[in-house]
């Protein structure tokens, strides 16, 4: 008697495939609403797509392919959709219209002084001392970034009015730069996994119009989508403190001559 299958045990994906129950008689139009449905040919045209969808699902970290991730990956295209339903456009993502990435630091320590200065309105609640401030951070040209102290309606405020709260003001660059970045990743994490998921399941419809009889065979112009990579403030700012302290040794050095 053989040994039932281990949903877990590592195998390639041409093994997932043979372990797929499959079709090779499915007629044009058929609402297709699992991969049982396909056939081994078109089953075979997922693999880079499975691929791509298990790098973003592991957040690069994949181990091997298993039965189990092969079935995770079905379920999730076929989740609350079948072939009768229309699959839209990719929308590009656009990272710089983000909300407002900015992280509670400090304390105005004085009123904020009106940008118009002949104006004898008294300062609004959001620029009068003790009003919260906020930093936020972007990343700008020639791998530089920009950190940009603000109320709390985003408007900005002067840095020397600022008493920082949260210990001193390289804790406060670090939250910027760790907020700005891990919400940037989620945003590029959803967009690609939405593209994935999207070119998953045009494909599927496209094998359901033609049926079996075309042999898994894509259509014209048809590839896995490349995936987009957000720039993140750390990077660069790890490389703007390696500068710095390259200038401060220099600086030291001719001191000392």
């Amino acid at each position: 008697m053989a040994e039932p299958i281990n949903d877990d045990s590592p195998i390639t994906v041409m093994e997932a495939i043979r372990r797929t129950a499959s079709t090779n008689n499915r007629s044009p139009g058929t609402i297709i609403r699992h991969e049982e449905q396909l056939s081994t040919d078109e089953l075979l045209e997922f693999i880079r797509l499975f691929g791509q969808e298990r790098k973003l699902h592991h957040d690069s970290k994949e181990g091997p392919v298993t039965m189990r991730e092969w079935k995770r990956f079905w379920r999730r295209m076929f989740h609350s959709w079948n072939t009768a339903y229309k699959v839209n456009v990719d929308v590009p993502i656009r990272p710089r219209i983000l909300p407002d990435l900015k992280v509670l630091v400090g304390v105005l320590s004085r009123n904020q002084a009106p940008t118009n200065k002949n104006s004898a309105q008294p300062p609004p609640s959001e620029r009068r001392q003790g009003a919260n401030v906020f930093l936020s951070v972007t990343i700008v040209a020639d791998d530089m970034v920009d950190f940009r102290w603000k109320d709390a309606r985003g408007k900005l405020v002067d840095r020397p009015n600022v008493r920082i709260t949260v210990g001193s003001c390289g804790m406060a660059m670090a939250m910027a730069i760790e907020y700005y970045d891990s919400s940037l990743t989620r945003a590029y994490y959803s967009h690609n996994n939405e593209r994935v998921i999207k070119r998953v399941r045009r494909l599927i419809a496209h094998f359901a119009r033609e049926s079996t009889r075309i042999h898994g065979m894509p259509p014209p112009g048809f590839d896995v989508p490349i995936l987009e990579e957000p720039e993140l403030a750390a990077p660069r700012a790890q490389q703007l403190g390696m500068h710095w302290k390259e200038v401060l040794k220099t600086m030291e050095a001719q001191r000392s001559i």
